[in-house]
């Protein structure tokens, strides 16, 4: 009888996991997530918090009470750093979407301390303030 193999890894291969846990690694409890696009929250909450991700009736209130911040722009980002003042602003964004204007953004107001790029299209970068707040 033969037997039918399947290499799902290799078929789909995608760093979710990984680029996540570099995220996991580098939160401070002066630090803040900022995840982009939008849509890709329900990807890295699965490896970061699978608590947070089970609980749809609270998710908002949960990603903002663990400083994980979705959002849509660079207006949603810059809406975020306002009211949320931290010292280490980790950007996980996921695949090569729209001008940059987010990390340009970073780099024009924070001093970029990392940058990690994973197959399939995934970025973490990690920014400090430049003086402290």
């Amino acid at each position: 009888a033969s037997q039918i193999q399947v290499n799902a890894k290799d078929f789909y291969y995608r760093e979710v996991k990984h680029s996540v846990n570099n995220v996991k690694s580098e939160i401070t409890p002066e630090s803040i997530v900022i995840i982009y696009p939008h849509w890709a929250d329900l990807g890295f909450l699965y490896y970061y918090n699978q608590s947070i991700f089970k609980d749809f009736q609270h998710y908002d209130s949960l990603l903002i009470k663990n400083n994980l911040f979705n959002v849509w722009d660079l207006n949603g980002a810059k809406d975020v750093l306002e009211k949320h003042k931290a010292n280490r602003i980790i950007y996980y964004q996921d695949g090569q979407v729209g001008d940059n204007a987010i990390t340009n953004y970073l780099q024009q107001n924070y001093q970029r301390i990392d940058s990690t790029f994973y197959p399939q299209c995934f970025i973490v970068e990690i920014f400090e303030s430049v003086a402290p707040l």
